[in-house]
């Protein structure tokens, strides 16, 4: 062989080499990846390529983020870090010098929608209707219809066990037992109007004694007139006050009114009360309440002039 014909071959072996190498500076390592909608798609070459890659190439490849036609780009690159990406398709370019590598990521929505908080009994009063698709609030990046399965009955005390459904738009759903408990509606105080015109329920405890004096004084009364060494006039009524609505006030704080169920003219039922709203909020929600720390009793005065005895029933929260 001539020294003509060994350096052509020579030339020949070397640019072949290189473009060989330069054709193997990017190798991919996946060629396909699928991401969880919500997750970031990561922008980093070395996530892309072969574990050997020279650090000057990392380095000097440039990764754009284009929508997917098919298996083609459309139009111009994505402005993104990669966060905030909608389901889809899309090809993830890595560029190095005049070479380019494609990886074609699906963006999907695989997560089931999540209740916040979520309890498994639910107490309602009797006659107020809800509309049960509200009572929780459900956590999902896609759009979420909520469905109630199972008959509640608003106006009839009793326990109605249904099935909380949560189904987003790409058909990732979450079933949740629960029991709608209906309680009966409180029983309303009804004023009573006594002989002397008093617009309040009777109770001996709320006239401080004074029954017990009046009551003496015309036992003595009587007795003396039975003997017949004192005459006395009979005793006119006063004046009926005007009706007006019992106000009460707790600590210059919190003020009640007659006709609150918080509001009883007799202590037991006011303890009772109490009684009953500590056992039904104990570990559950009573919808009707909300967040509590304490119940307390509380004796008010009427602070409308009558100053009448009750008994208030307080939520402390």
């Amino acid at each position: 062989m001539n020294k003509k014909m060994y350096g052509m071959l020579s030339l020949a072996i070397l640019l072949s080499t290189a473009a060989c190498s330069s054709a193997d500076d990017l190798q991919l390592a996946k060629t396909e990846i699928t991401v969880e909608y919500g997750d970031p798609l990561s922008l980093d070459p070395k996530d892309y390529l072969i574990e050997d890659t020279a650090e000057d190439i990392l380095h000097g490849t440039s990764v754009k983020v284009f929508i997917a036609e098919g298996n083609n780009k459309k139009n111009e690159p994505l402005d993104t870090d990669g966060t905030g990406l909608e389901v889809g398709s899309y090809i993830l370019s890595l560029s190095y010098k005049d070479e380019t590598e494609d990886v074609k990521v699906n963006i999907e929505d695989t997560t089931a929608p999540e209740f916040v908080n979520f309890t498994e009994k639910v107490i309602l009063i009797q006659g107020e209707s809800t509309d049960l698709t509200k009572l929780f609030q459900v956590k999902d990046l896609s759009a979420v219809e909520v469905t109630v399965e199972g008959e509640v009955d608003f106006d009839t005390v009793g326990k109605y066990p249904v099935t909380f459904i949560a189904k987003d738009k790409y058909e990732n759903m979450t079933e949740k037992e629960c029991v709608i408990q209906i309680d009966e509606k409180p029983k309303e105080i009804i004023p009573v109007i006594d002989t002397m015109g008093n617009d309040s329920p009777k109770n001996s405890e709320s006239t401080f004694g004074l029954n017990s004096a009046t009551s003496a004084a015309n036992s003595n009364a009587s007795s003396n007139s039975s003997h017949g060494s004192v005459t006395t006039q009979p005793i006119q009524p006063e004046p009926a006050p005007m009706p007006h609505q019992h106000k009460f006030v707790v600590n210059d704080t919190t003020t009640y009114y007659e006709g609150s169920e918080l509001l009883f003219n007799h202590w037991n039922d006011a303890v009772a009360k109490s009684t009953d709203i500590q056992y039904e909020l104990n570990g559950e929600t009573w919808q009707k309440w909300g967040l509590w720390k304490n119940v307390s009793v509380f004796g008010v005065r009427c602070s409308n002039g009558c100053d009448e005895l009750w008994y208030a029933v307080e939520l402390i929260y």
